[in-house]
Parts: C-alpha cells; sequence; structure tokens
C-alpha cells in the first residue's frame, strides 16, 4: 500500500482531548452586561459601521447619531463609553464640544450627566482624525504616540471596537481588578469606588460569585466600610478563601461571574458584574506554571490587517480559534502591532486560548526624538490600556513593544529605546497589573523576567540556507542543538554584527525565553514553500530545547489548504503529545518536500533517538509505539508505557532490524496513546537498499531507558 506524503505525516485516527473537541459545541454564557448599559454599536446615519474592525484609512471622518435616555436612569450618572478609537476624538453632545481625546487603542470615557436629561434623547457627533493629525506629531510631523501600525498615514483609523452608553451610581465602581491566586487559595478584588454626590457619604462593598452558566452563588467577599469626601476616589479591597474553585485552564476553560453592589446600609446605590476566571501564571525557572502545571507555549502571531481573505470579526472569530486549537494544535496568540479588540479576548476567555496582548509601540522611524514626551505619553497610554485588559484569564502575557531596542536600530530611525527605557514600560504596566509576565518582543534580554529574540536565522534567510543576510555565525546545523549556542554568540557579542542578519540565540537557565518571531518570508518566491515546511520542523528543535514561547510568523498559510503537506508537518510539530525521530528532522525539510528519503541497507540494525513529549493538562502515563511497515505489510513492533510529567519530554532509545524488502521502501511509524485514545501517529519513509541479502527481520521494535 503505498502512502502519500499526507498521509504519511498525518494523524490516522488520532483522538484529540475532550476539551478540544467539545470546542464547537460548548454553549457559553454570553459576557454579562456590565451595568445598566445600551449598545450604540450599529450602524450609524452618518459614519458608517460602528465598530469598524476592517482598518481604514483616513484624516477625518465625522460620526454622527441620536441616542435615546432610558427614563429609569433618573438620578444615575450618565456616561458614554468608548473602548478604541482611533486616533484622537472630539465629542459633541447637541452640538457642545464635551472631550478631546487623544490616544488610539485604548478606552475614554465622557460624563454626560451634566448634558442629558433620563427619558429625553440627545444628539451625538463624534469628530474622529487619523495618526496624521497636529495633536499626534511633534512639530515635524512625527508621532508622540505608540500609533500600533505600518506607517504613519491615518492607517486603521476609526471607531474600531465598542461604543456604550451606561448608568452608574453616586457613589459607583469605577473599575475592579480580580486576581485569583492558585498558590493561596484565595480570591483578591481590588475595587476602585467614587463619590459622585455633593456628601460625604459611608459605603460597603460587597461581591457575589456564580458559574458564568448560571446557578447559585459559590463564594462571597465583602470589603471594609469606607468614608469618600464628595468627589473622592478610594481602593476597597476584599479578600476570600477559596479552597474549591473550578479552574480556568484550556481544555476546561471554566468562566465566573462577579456580580459586585455598594451597599449605603442596606440600601443599593450601583452595581456592576464582570467576568473572570480562576487562573495564576507564574515562573520557575525558565518555566512557565500555570496553576501549577508547566505550560509550554507555540501558536501565532495575528495583525490585524491585509493579509487575510476574511477579516476577523465577532462572526468569523469563534471559528477561527476552533480551527487555531483544534485542527492547528496552536495554544497561544499574540495580538500583533497593538492591543486585541474585546470579542477577540472575550472568545479566548470562552474557548481556553492563551493571548499575548501587545501595546501599540510598534517600531517604526515615525517617532519622534523627543523621547521625554513620548515616554511620558506611553506610560499614560499603558495605564489605560492594562486596566481595560486585566481582567482576561486568557491574558497570560503582557508584550511592552515590538522591536522598539538595541536589536533594531534601523526601525527606529537608528535611535532605538534603551534597555533602561524599554524596562521603564514593564515597570509601568506592573503599576497596575503585578500578575503576569511582561516581555519585550524582539528585543532579546533587557533585564527583566522574559527573554524574546526575533530572526536568529536571519530575516529573510532559512536555517541550512546562505543569504544576503546569512553573515554573523554558520547556519544552523542540528535543529536539536539550536538556541544552545552560548550567550557569548548573541549579537551584543557579534562584531559588527548588523541588523537583520543571523546570529547564535541563547536560551537562558533562569527566564523563560522565547522566539516570537522566525522564518518570516513567504513573500520572497524563491523562499517558497520551503519556509513552510521550515515553520513546523524548526520548531521541533525549538521545542526540545526548551523554549517556552515559539510562534512562527507568518503562518495565515495554514489557515488554509495552499500547502496540505506543509499543514500537516505543522500540525505534528506542535502535537501535545508527540513522538519525533531526532535523526530523521535532523535530514531538514528535503525528505518531506522533495522525497529525499534516506538510504538504509535491508537487513541492518538501526539505532534510533527518539523524543516524547507530554504537553497536555492531565494524565502522566504516555504509551508509545513503533511499527515497521513496508507497503501494507507490518515487520515489526513494540510499545513501551512511560510516566511522564506534564510540560516534560525525554529522549527513548529505539532499534529494530531493516525489513529484507531491498529496492522497495519502510516506513517508520510512530505513535503515541493516553488511556488507550491514540493522541499521535506519523510516518517516516527510508528508501531499503538491496544488499543481495534475505531472510526474515526480527519482528520486533526494543526500547532503552527514557533519558533526560
Amino acid at each position: 500500500m503505498e502512502l502519500s506524503l499526507l498521509e504519511l505525516l498525518t494523524f490516522a485516527g488520532v483522538a484529540l482531548p475532550l476539551g478540544v473537541l467539545l470546542l464547537g459545541a460548548l454553549a457559553f454564557a454570553a459576557v454579562p452586561e456590565l451595568r445598566d448599559q445600551v449598545s450604540l454599536n450599529g450602524d450609524w446615519p452618518e459614519g458608517g459601521t460602528v465598530p469598524d474592525y476592517t482598518g481604514e484609512t483616513f484624516d477625518e471622518r465625522t460620526y454622527r447619531r441620536d441616542v435615546k435616555v432610558p427614563a429609569s436612569w433618573a438620578g444615575k450618572q450618565v456616561r458614554l463609553e468608548f473602548r478604541q478609537v482611533n486616533y484622537v476624538a472630539d465629542v459633541y453632545v447637541n452640538g457642545q464640544h464635551v472631550l478631546n481625546h487623544v490616544g488610539g487603542w485604548i478606552p475614554f470615557s465622557v460624563d454626560l450627566t451634566p448634558h442629558v436629561q433620563a427619558g429625553g434623547s440627545f444628539s451625538l457627533e463624534v469628530v474622529v482624525k487619523g495618526s496624521t493629525d497636529a495633536q499626534y506629531v511633534d512639530s515635524e510631523g512625527m508621532a508622540v504616540w505608540p500609533v500600533g501600525t505600518y506607517r504613519h498615514d491615518g492607517s486603521d483609523s476609526g471607531i474600531v471596537d465598542d461604543v456604550w452608553l451606561r448608568a452608574y451610581g453616586t457613589v459607583a465602581i469605577e473599575d475592579a481588578f480580580i486576581k485569583a491566586s492558585f498558590r493561596d487559595r484565595t480570591l483578591t478584588v481590588d475595587y476602585t469606588v467614587t463619590n459622585h454626590d455633593t456628601a460625604e457619604r459611608t459605603v460597603t462593598v460587597a461581591g457575589e460569585v456564580a458559574p458564568a452558566g448560571g446557578g447559585a452563588a459559590v463564594k462571597t467577599l465583602t470589603g471594609p466600610a469606607v468614608t469618600l469626601a464628595p468627589g473622592q476616589t478610594r481602593t476597597v479591597t476584599a479578600v476570600a478563601t477559596w479552597t474549591d474553585p473550578l479552574l480556568w485552564m484550556p481544555d476546561s476553560p471554566n468562566l465566573y461571574h462577579l456580580s459586585s453592589k455598594v451597599l449605603d446600609g442596606p440600601t443599593v446605590v450601583d452595581q456592576e458584574t464582570r467576568r473572570f476566571g480562576f487562573r495564576e501564571i507564574w515562573i520557575s525557572g525558565n518555566q512557565f506554571i500555570i496553576n501549577g502545571v508547566r505550560v509550554n507555549l507555540w501558536g501565532d502571531s495575528i495583525v490585524r490587517d491585509h493579509r487575510r481573505k476574511e477579516h476577523l470579526t465577532p462572526s468569523a472569530w469563534p471559528k477561527h480559534v476552533d480551527m487555531l486549537m483544534g485542527e492547528l494544535n496552536m495554544r497561544i496568540i499574540r495580538w500583533h502591532q497593538h492591543p486585541a479588540a474585546d470579542f477577540l479576548l472575550d472568545v479566548a476567555d470562552e474557548k481556553g486560548l492563551f493571548m499575548l496582548d501587545e501595546s501599540a509601540l510598534y517600531a517604526r522611524s515615525i517617532y519622534t526624538l523627543d523621547r521625554e514626551l513620548f515616554m511620558s505619553n506611553m506610560r499614560k497610554w499603558i495605564a489605560d490600556w492594562i486596566k481595560a485588559h486585566r481582567n482576561h484569564p486568557s491574558i497570560i502575557i503582557w508584550s511592552a513593544e515590538n522591536e522598539c531596542g538595541w536589536m533594531h536600530p534601523g526601525l527606529m530611525g537608528h535611535a532605538p529605546l534603551t534597555d533602561t527605557e524599554l524596562l521603564s514600560l514593564g515597570h509601568a504596566i506592573r503599576e497596575h497589573d503585578p500578575t503576569r509576565p511582561v516581555t519585550y518582543e524582539g528585543d532579546g534580554d533587557v533585564g527583566d523576567v522574559m527573554v524574546d529574540w526575533h530572526y536568529p536565522e536571519g530575516y529573510e534567510g532559512l536555517p541550512r540556507r546562505d543569504s544576503r543576510r546569512t553573515v554573523s555565525v554558520p547556519p544552523v546545523h542540528s535543529i536539536y542543538e539550536w538556541g544552545r549556542m552560548g550567550l557569548a554568540q548573541t549579537p551584543r557579542h557579534i562584531p559588527d554584527w548588523s541588523e537583520g542578519t543571523n546570529y547564535g540565540p541563547y536560551l537562558y537557565p533562569d527566564k523563560p525565553t522565547g522566539m516570537g518571531e522566525f522564518l518570516a518570508c513567504p513573500w520572497v518566491q524563491d523562499l517558497k514553500p520551503d519556509v513552510f515546511w521550515w515553520h513546523g520542523t524548526l520548531s521541533r528543535g525549538l521545542r526540545y530545547t526548551n523554549y517556552t514561547n515559539i510562534r512562527p510568523f507568518l503562518m495565515s498559510w495554514a489557515w488554509t489548504d495552499e500547502q496540505p503537506d506543509a499543514k500537516q508537518n505543522l500540525i505534528n510539530s506542535f502535537a501535545p503529545v508527540a513522538l519525533f525521530d531526532k535523526d530523521y528532522d535532523d535530514l531538514g525539510v528535503d525528505p518531506l518536500m522533495k522525497g529525499q528519503y534516506p538510504e538504509v541497507d535491508g537487513g541492518a540494525v538501526l539505532e534510533r533517538t527518539l523524543v516524547l513529549y507530554n504537553d497536555e493538562y492531565g494524565d502522566t502515563s504516555v504509551t508509545v509505539e513503533v511499527e515497521i511497515r513496508s507497503g501494507s505489510k507490518t515487520h515489526a513492533a513494540g510499545k513501551v508505557t512511560l510516566e511522564l510529567p506534564l510540560g516534560e519530554h525525554v529522549d527513548i532509545p529505539c532499534s529494530f532490524q531493516v525489513p529484507y524488502v531491498g529496492g522497495s521502501q519502510m516506513d517508520m511509524v510512530l505513535m503515541t496513546h493516553k488511556g488507550g485514545v491514540k493522541k499521535f501517529e506519523e510516518a517516516k519513509r527510508f528508501n531499503v537498499t538491496d544488499t543481495g541479502k534475505s531472510g526474515t527481520s526480527q519482528d520486533v521494535v526494543t526500547f532503552g531507558g527514557p533519558r533526560k
């Protein structure tokens, strides 16, 4: 039986984890209404559809509509809230200018209480200006705010996320930061409370937690009584011990609703509801631990742009998440160049997809050299960004910026941010959320808890091909040694190293080390389809070397069936319970894409080193099975069951005799099982040389003891 290349690579009858299989079928509760509110999304009579997720380019546009205020809001504070408007917004109510806001991709609000009446209507006008507006640039037209786009030309302008009309009490909850601790088994909520009354008020804030899908309260918590002067804002902290929460994990993304009230004696003066998951992330050595489980990350970086045939909208995104997790075996998505829209994070929360949320500081030479002004604006911008997104359990890493440091001087007009300046952005993030690690995409080690490299193979280069950018160190030989070449060979230590050329990346023993972008050359025609095959194959080497955050760039090709064989190789490379042949993988992509299979002699005994991974979130017992086949006949087989801790991998020596099928081909079929369920299958093909010998080969595949 002759197998196609896709059949050699495919999961033959593999059962996916239950949590993944159910992704498309589970009925998640909708995101709760934060409070009494009215959505202003939709088609506005002037300006178009709000929000616009397609990314338009303009210098100025006016949005206009009429809005009715519910009669039941009498005596309430009424606010107009925008989640993301790019890049400058002037808001008018009944023709009166009420707010000017500068800064894209972050939320802001307008207090309408003095301007509207409950039960009445008002005319709303929003004049939006692009990133070329005078308030966004210096005297030379250079950006003084993070713009989150390739160019400084008004790209991605408009109202790009939700718009709400909301009602608040006279003493109101302005914000609630929900912090879950797996290690301490506690739930802590920091409430920000403001007294909008003209008199002093003494209030208590109480919260009640219930499953997001419905049901009785499972936890309550109450903060201390607090006295607020008129106009005063204070933080009230409520803490509850919680020994048995349902954890938020990718295979079981349990969600809760926290319903909170402000009480003045027995009177409820304000109330709101927020969704959250019980999830804690921390670092141990150079590994991520999530709710006590070591978790290794691999996935994609997504740009809200124009490289996909279909824009990512609220209706399209859920099916894409199902595909990313259930078909492509991806675990984390970096929303690249600017923060994610609310709906992207909401769906990730519901389906268990990890997210890396990135700031809008995307390195380009459009930025001003007025460093003091720029950094001041960046810190203001960070505060609003982090507070808007920090209750999403799917976000496990913040990215402070992209390629603004010493490794990419040309992108910043040869005036890159220093390590100290970059690190100050991480400190600004932690002021508002100390519960997650911060990375600096593509800028190596800036002195924080994580490290991230970009393009060690050289930009627009391949691991084993010299190119105009392969000048610093020899191209990598073994993918399983890549990243272990030592600190002395990173760019800081290479004389005359230049931006975009290759280098030997360094795996830190005490910090999670990521490869956030590599092999970014699908647009270079003479490198296709090599780059697609290398996306999967080189990821195997990074995975083995214990890189903890692996994202080839860009992988939009894998969202389609443009390259089905290469896509299957990528799927296999990201399989949670995988079994790889190290020597075969070290042959590179030629056997896979060109059919240049290695030669073996009939009757010879082959010694192989397999590597087994257990990257699921439960069950440490894994069965390894190897079969030697030629056509439809199985000549030898063997299996062994091992205990392998979650997140770990081991080498397994393996040996077998090549069958006497000279002139034909032999497949070494690698399989894994858990609980009798097949998790992985991949075949490695060999050409068998006819040596003139014949006989009956041994029918057993033998295994040695696993070794680290």
